[in-house]
């Protein structure tokens, strides 16, 4: 039960840094060059607001509509649940923690 939202975040935090942090221009122009097409404005659009939005809806829809695991009628004692979620969230927090490192505290390089 631990990866889904991990995987999602992961995905979400992917497709905002392509489409924004690098820019929808660059990652077009690199379409271009590796496949000699250019995207249309329907994908550009899915890629830059469509597709992330619906990543962070999925997101927020698992971690609210998460249940209990239950095998062979046998439900895991309270302290696994915590443990993995605690796994959950060392695998979703360093990227936004070192995203906000980035841009407030580390020094840009000259």
């Amino acid at each position: 039960f631990s990866t889904s939202p991990a995987l999602m975040l992961i995905v979400f935090f992917e497709a905002i840094s392509i489409s924004w942090i690098y820019g929808m221009e660059n990652f077009l122009t690199n379409c271009n060059q590796m496949f000699r097409i250019k995207p249309n404005k329907f994908w550009q659009i899915c890629w830059k607001y469509v597709g992330p939005a619906i990543i962070l809806a999925l997101f927020f829809i698992s971690i609210l509509l998460f249940e209990q695991p239950i095998v062979n009628d046998y439900k895991y004692p309270f302290g696994f649940l915590i443990f993995g979620w605690i796994i959950n969230i060392s695998v979703m927090l360093p990227i936004p923690a070192y995203a906000i490192y980035a841009c407030f505290i580390k020094k840009p390089i000259k």
